[in-house]
């Protein structure tokens, strides 16, 4: 029987994250906290993108700063999430987490994703990847965020929305 929804995400990101130290996906709220998942899950695709290694697992505001940061400059995915959030919440919104997640999985493993996943042994973690292993599209994709985005522009001045503008409108 093939996973869907949620637990699909949940397993793609255990899968993922898998032989980082400090990152065990138990759930999609605490789980996410310490903002290192977010950044194995970008390392995994993108190692040239931040230094896993360096990350200091107590330093919940910059973890997540760097993650929504580079996740947003480079891969083009909007930030939902707010660091000071994640430091000050007991209670992790479930609904958010997922919603941003989904996001990181659509843009590693859709078929026009320009950033498709660079395969590498499972847990092995290394930063001999370079960017030569990217496409040229990949590239352009990190130089310019919003290339190739399906974003609906806005009616009144045609700049593209994201969905959380469009909620709030």
């Amino acid at each position: 029987m093939a996973l869907c929804g949620t637990k699909a995400l949940q397993v793609w990101c255990r899968r993922v994250t898998e032989g980082y130290s400090n990152v065990n996906i138990l759930n999609m709220t605490t789980s996410w906290r310490s903002g290192l998942a977010f950044c194995a899950i970008i390392h995994h695709h993108c190692p040239e993108l931040l230094d896993f290694d360096s990350l200091d697992q107590d330093d919940v505001f910059g973890n997540n700063s760097l993650a929504f940061s580079v996740a947003e400059q480079h891969l083009g995915i909007p930030s939902l999430l707010d660091p000071q959030d994640m430091v000050e919440c007991e209670l992790l919104d479930r609904l958010s987490i997922l919603t941003y997640l989904a996001q990181y999985f659509q843009a590693f493993n859709t078929q026009n994703s320009p950033l498709k996943a660079n395969t590498r042994p499972s847990g092995s973690i290394s930063n001999s990847s370079t960017s030569s292993d990217l496409t040229d599209t990949a590239k352009l994709q990190m130089k310019n965020p919003m290339m190739g985005r399906l974003s609906d522009p806005c009616k009144q001045c045609g700049k593209s929305v994201f969905i959380l503008e469009r909620l709030n409108v």
